[in-house]
């Protein structure tokens, strides 16, 4: 399957894929959903196939069928990153990596009934980059801070205004299942300067957490805050500079009203590695997690998170 799909593209690409039941719009009852992403990208693990994948089947999948498809195991030719681990296990459910010039790769014989080779298959790609895209400008919406630009001369004041435009979004009428997880989370300079704001919008989603769409630009490049429409957000050309991803800046810190998750955790680790930081990234949370999703995180492990008030977590 993998080889079908990279076709001659097979050695400068890695591939990732599922087979998920049909949404009713599709002859057969099950489809292969799948993303590729240029093997020179492994540097960038926000890059990756399986990332894309999973990212782009729940955003074609919504509320309706995100679920559904999220149960299928993802198959991929990329060694699993510490971020494609995390996020099978926030948004996803399984995936298996494998070598595709292993021994246990066979791709002869004819079709039997139940080989995906001849189901309909569907580029995740163009979805996870309409995710990316709605993600980072939707989250922004309503996130106005006191000041231009805000400066916050402690976190009890970053956490008031956070928590102040919390409260804004929970007088909504909306019923509870149909409603964002309320979380806000900020990037804070070295001095205290509020430098960009994003909240959750994972109704639809369940990957686009506050630090996820936080993230987004910083990544996938300042296009993805544009109206103008791309294609190319994933694999933009790593020569032109307003697209190079910028990582985060050694000094910047992130504040968030609940706990990481171990995605997000997994994704604040890859954008600090990024920059080749020296110094750590110093992550502030208000309100723990009290889910095992926010347990053993990669920042708990490199001691980078501390709750408000408090110690550095360890797990």
């Amino acid at each position: 399957m993998a080889r079908d799909i990279c076709g001659s593209r097979i050695d400068d690409v890695d591939v990732a894929f599922l087979v998920a039941p049909a949404s009713g719009d599709a002859d057969a009852k099950r489809i292969v959903w799948w993303a590729t992403s240029h093997k020179e990208s492994r540097a960038r693990p926000w890059d990756s196939a399986l990332v894309q994948l999973v990212l782009g089947t729940r955003e074609a999948g919504g509320r309706a069928n995100g679920n559904r498809w999220a149960r299928a195991r993802v198959i991929t030719t990329r060694p699993l990153s510490d971020l494609d681990r995390a996020v099978v296990k926030v948004a996803a459910q399984r995936a298996t990596a494998f070598d595709l010039d292993g021994e246990d790769v066979n791709n002869e014989g004819d079709q039997s009934p139940d080989d995906p080779r001849g189901l309909e298959r569907r580029d995740a790609g163009p979805w996870a980059r309409a995710a990316i895209r709605r993600g980072a400008r939707r989250s922004r919406e309503g996130l106005t801070p006191p000041g231009n630009p805000a400066l916050f001369h402690d976190d009890d004041a970053a956490f008031e205004w956070a928590s102040s435009v919390l409260g804004e979004k929970l007088e909504s009428t909306e019923p509870m299942w149909e409603r964002d997880r309320g979380v806000v989370a900020a990037l804070i300079s070295p001095h205290g300067t509020l430098l960009d704001a994003a909240r959750n919008v994972n109704a639809d989603n369940k990957c686009l957490h506050a630090e996820w769409n936080l993230l987004a630009p910083y990544l996938w490049g300042r296009r993805v805050l544009s109206d103008e429409e791309d294609e190319l957000l994933v694999d933009a050309p790593e020569d032109l500079p307003e697209d190079a991803p910028e990582g985060l800046a050694e000094g910047a810190r992130v504040l968030v009203t609940l706990q990481c998750c171990r995605m997000c955790a997994a994704l604040v680790c890859a954008a600090a590695d990024h920059r080749g930081n020296q110094k750590p990234i110093e992550v502030t949370y208000l309100n723990p997690d009290p889910g095992s999703l926010a347990k053993d995180t990669i920042l708990q492990q490199r001691g980078w998170e501390r709750r408000h008030g408090g110690e550095e977590d360890v797990g």
